[in-house]
């Protein structure tokens, strides 16, 4: 998970794909500017098949499936 301020185009453009070249199922990115979390998923040849943004609401993992977080919190703490 990254906590994102200024390196939020780093973290979206470059750690993103390390990420899903190394086959790390799940990385999370908390936008610090506009409090959201997004969440890729799905790591295929590279990259990410899934990306999804949230603001609030409960995240359950896929790689902890009985690990549920709440997203405001995550946005919140950060």
């Amino acid at each position: 998970m990254e906590y994102a301020n200024t390196s939020l185009e780093k973290d979206l453009e470059l750690k993103d794909k390390i990420s899903a070249q190394a086959g790390i199922a799940e990385y999370w990115v908390v936008n610090l500017k506009t409090r959201d979390l997004i969440v890729f998923r799905n790591p295929f040849e590279g990259e990410y098949q899934a990306t999804s943004t949230l603001s609030d609401g409960t995240l359950y993992s896929e790689s902890f499936p009985t690990v549920a977080l709440e997203v405001a919190q995550l946005v919140l703490e950060g």
